[in-house]
């Protein structure tokens, strides 16, 4: 907002016209347009000059407009020397408040064409603020009026805090004019580029079909002949992984094709394509009388095979629930409830020194390590799940021996099995906070074979130096043992009235950030 000093010519109206600021245009100042901002305050002509200089005025400040980029935030302020009044609400609703002048003067209306034509909005007219808040000059003959004002682009509009913007009457700046305010917070996206890591899932449900695994394992085979050429020339890991990763997603797409995301799980393969076959019958139903039967026999087959679909689903689901709870698993078979009910409503950080540091990578590891893949896992940034490692077969076995042999002899891991993609879970609490999620870490699958190998491998070291009273994070233990020597040994002590004392350890993160040396 531009404040001026006193003095001037009297108007004919009442209103003084204020001298120019020296070395200023008589109709407009201010600031180039910026790049990211533009903000423009205006000094518009009295009621002394002419209807022409008036539109020579308008002129150069639509000239200025029309060079601000459309990307940037135009804020265009200042004394216009224009009265918008409350009959101005019928005609020009949206783009001034009720809250201003008793009556709208030629110059006003004026400045309301200019602001309709740009998109702005007068935003100190748009709050009922009390009268001394609104007015902007005093007139030497007592009275008030409003007659500075903040336009904004109406796009930006939401950004402005209408209570906060308003005239103040209290500020000593040694005019006639009041210092007006506008309160604005910009909330903008952030533009920063994201690396695009573009998920597929593929159809894994066709691997259950002999014959279409014998075909992918075949299609594997034949793609994988060029990663075994690069065995044994010198070629770094990263090649490797680069040309397997091709050759399983070129393999996958080919045979297996892109999963077809269903809402329900019960809606098969089948089921979609009765439901495209509706579909395009649904286009000649409105036509002759047999289109539209052969689309009602079409509809009938989608629901009544829907309905049955739904039915062998839900008995499926019922019988893995029986089959879980008479194996003893009934982790699995809660998981299975609390998927129907929602429907319908190991690390240490010691190193460890092993005798097979020399040994070579052995063909039965890795297809040890492969078939104790799990399978429904999600893929990594590479959309390569478990289970089209599983189904390369021959190929898919000797590219893998040759990729953890060239990694077991250089020492170099590769790049994109050091990348992992985190996924965020919300807990409860203010998830305006980091603390209130846990993440998850979604690494590459192919990768998973060395590390089940390089685990093989310490496991009979780490028994050795593992003390024997060591529970978690061990096959074929468990803590409930010690807790139940835990509580035979408080209950003897009751019973002789002996005091026992505990000690308790969290050792966050399952020692991850524990300093041995100085334990």
């Amino acid at each position: 907002m531009e404040n001026r000093p006193n003095g001037g010519s009297q108007r004919s109206d009442g209103i003084d016209a204020d001298q120019f600021p020296a070395g200023s245009s008589p109709y407009a100042y201010g600031l180039h347009p910026s790049t990211s901002q533009s903000c423009k305050p205006i000094y518009a002509p009295t009621i002394t000059h002419s209807n022409e200089e008036i539109e020579d005025f308008y002129h150069q400040v639509q000239e200025v407009i029309d060079e601000t980029p459309k990307k940037d935030i135009l804020v265009v302020q200042g004394d216009w020397n224009a009265k918008i009044g409350e009959d101005a609400q019928k005609d020009w609703k949206g783009t001034c408040g009720p809250y201003c002048n008793t009556k709208t003067n030629d110059r006003g209306l004026r400045l309301l064409e200019f602001a309709t034509l740009n998109d702005l909005k007068v935003t100190n007219t748009f709050h009922p603020h009390k009268a001394s808040r609104r007015w902007t000059w005093h007139s030497p003959n007592g009275s008030h009026h409003q007659i500075d004002y903040i336009l904004v682009k109406r796009r930006f509009y939401t950004s402005v805090n209408i209570a906060k913007t308003r005239s103040f009457h209290g500020a000593d700046i040694s005019s006639d004019h009041e210092l007006v305010m506008m309160s604005f917070r910009l909330h903008l996206k952030n533009m920063k580029k994201i690396q695009d890591h573009t998920r597929i899932k593929f159809d894994l449900e066709k691997l259950k079909d002999p014959d279409v695994a014998k075909v992918f394992e075949a299609k594997i085979g034949e793609k994988f002949a060029p990663l075994l050429l690069l065995d044994g020339d010198g070629t770094d890991a990263d090649t490797f992984i680069d040309t397997l990763n091709t050759a399983v997603t070129e393999a996958a797409n080919e045979v297996l094709g892109k999963k077809r995301t269903t809402k329900k799980p019960w809606v098969t393969l089948d089921l979609l394509k009765l439901c495209d076959e509706r579909r395009y019958l649904k286009q000649s139903k409105y036509g002759r009388d047999e289109g539209a039967d052969k689309y009602r026999q079409a509809d009938k087959r989608v629901k009544k095979s829907m309905l049955k679909a739904k039915e062998d689903w839900i008995t499926d689901q019922c019988n893995d629930i029986e089959r879980n709870l008479k194996a003893n698993n009934t982790k699995k078979a809660y998981q299975v409830v609390k998927d129907l009910t929602s429907r319908d409503t190991e690390k240490l950080n010691t190193p460890l020194a092993t005798d097979t540091d020399s040994f070579p990578i052995l063909r039965e590891e890795v297809e040890e390590a492969v078939t104790s893949l799990k399978k429904g896992k999600s893929a990594d940034i590479d959309n390569i799940p478990g289970e089209l490692v599983q189904a390369g077969g021959e190929a898919m076995i000797v590219g893998l021996h040759a990729i953890c042999q060239k990694i077991w002899e250089t020492g170099e891991w590769p790049t994109q099995w050091t990348q992992s993609l985190v996924i965020t879970l919300p807990k409860k609490g203010n998830l305006h906070q980091c603390n209130n999620y846990r993440t998850i870490s979604l690494i590459c699958h192919p990768s998973k074979v060395m590390l089940r190998i390089i685990l093989n491998r310490l496991r009979p070291q780490a028994e050795a130096i593992i003390a024997e009273e060591q529970a978690g994070f061990r096959a074929g233990r468990s803590t409930t043992e010690q807790i139940f020597n835990l509580r035979i040994l408080c209950e003897r002590y009751l019973q002789h009235q002996q005091e026992l004392y505990h000690v308790f350890v969290d050792f966050k993160k399952a020692f991850d950030r524990v300093w041995h040396a100085a334990l």
